[in-house]
């Protein structure tokens, strides 16, 4: 936090209560983090999609991270109905424009009804914007992953987000159909297809770990380049399990099934938990949010 005479400037990732940890090594992806921006100069929102365990979460992270002061993020789960209940994150993005308001008296207005404040605050953001020619950043990440039978909280998390204003850009992971299909949906949506690790990435990623190029490139074409597969492959690896042993193992299991990708193999898990006790864990684990 830095201090002036008038204010507090917080980095808004400090703000925001639901910003993830990054990844531990994090592998940036400058050339995906400069598309992006491309994009945002001819379209008002970009859908980033993929496969799961593809990046998405950590590119929308890693933008967000490049951008402290302008950026507004919102990061959420389908696995838990708190993490998508739209009080609780209309209240936290209320919380961060304040802070970018630089208002040293904004909790203090906190007194008014919470959509009211959300809604005057997203006001003077745009008139903070126009004048001084600057651009905010809207990260939403998670919204697919809300289950059907709640799309009405999808909906309302949608109505929240201030579509259609000048200087104001959106980042969505998702495909663009889920936002084309809502009934407040933005009218400029361009797409971006998030593709896997290099080789290069991955050899970052594994450094330290394992140094043999012919492994490392096994790992890249046994993961399919999804960096959430090498979250799980590295963690077994630095938890004693040798590069070789394991590659051994995954390469004679591979044709009965073995998934990488995060689903559950139960024929896998009861025919092979003897001979190859250390892979059991990749069968069971699904592979961290990457």
């Amino acid at each position: 936090m830095q201090k002036n005479s008038n204010t507090e400037v917080m980095s808004l990732l400090a703000v925001s209560s639901t910003f993830p940890t990054l990844p531990d090594p994090l592998i940036e992806r400058a050339n995906l983090i400069q598309t992006l921006h491309d994009m945002l100069a001819d379209t008002e929102v970009v859908a980033i999609d993929g496969p799961e365990g593809i990046g998405k979460t950590t590119l929308l992270a890693e933008f967000a991270k490049g951008h402290p002061n302008t950026a507004f993020s919102l990061f959420v789960s389908g696995a838990s109905s708190y993490s998508y209940d739209c009080t609780m994150l209309s209240s936290d993005l209320s919380t961060q424009i304040g802070w970018a308001l630089k208002k040293e008296n904004f909790r203090n207005e906190e007194t008014e009804e919470a959509s009211q404040l959300l809604h005057s605050r997203i006001l003077a953001l745009q008139r903070q914007a126009n004048f001084e020619k600057k651009i905010y950043y809207f990260i939403i990440d998670g919204l697919h992953e809300i289950p059907a039978e709640d799309s009405s909280a999808l909906e309302m998390i949608m109505k929240i987000l201030p579509f259609g204003l000048s200087r104001f850009r959106f980042l969505i992971s998702g495909p663009a159909a889920m936002l084309s299909q809502r009934s407040v949906r933005p009218h400029n949506i361009s797409p971006l297809r998030v593709v896997g690790f290099t080789i290069e990435d991955t050899d970052k990623f594994f450094k330290g770990v394992v140094e043999d190029r012919s492994l490392i490139e096994s790992i890249h074409q046994l993961s399919k380049m999804i960096p959430g597969n090498m979250v799980v492959l590295r963690r077994i690896i630095t938890s004693g399990t040798s590069a070789d042993t394991l590659l051994d193992s995954i390469s004679t299991i591979l044709p009965i099934g073995l998934n990488l990708s995060g689903k559950k193999s139960t024929e896998v898990q009861h025919t092979h938990s003897k001979p190859w006790p250390h892979l059991h864990s990749i069968v069971v684990i699904y592979p961290s949010k990457y």
